[in-house]
């Protein structure tokens, strides 16, 4: 589900005329370099040609995260409001065998 959710966002972002060109460029070739069958690292030279299709992917990821985030599709973590967060806060675990019990 979260895979195409991720799909999702991407499709709607390349339709998007806000988002710069050259954005939308960089993810369409990460895309065609993973699903080319052509590899810098040759199948016979080292039997792990998968190896630089996983690299890109890593980027892919990581790019469509930061592009997600400057174009709004998604919240950051500089979007978290500071005084919503509660920090040191002391809380109890009852049980609810001990709530039965105090009443």
């Amino acid at each position: 589900m979260y895979l195409i959710k991720q799909m999702m966002l991407l499709i709607n972002m390349i339709k998007n005329p806000d988002v710069k060109i050259w954005d939308k460029i960089k993810i369409i070739l990460m895309i065609i370099y993973i699903i080319s069958p052509a590899d810098l690292i040759p199948a016979p030279v080292f039997g792990f040609s998968i190896i630089d299709d996983l690299i890109m992917l890593v980027f892919l990821i990581t790019l469509m995260n930061k592009l997600f985030i400057k174009y709004g599709y998604k919240k950051g973590k500089e979007d978290i409001n500071p005084e919503d967060v509660i920090e040191n806060v002391d809380y109890e675990i009852k049980n609810e065998d001990e709530d039965e019990r105090d009443e």
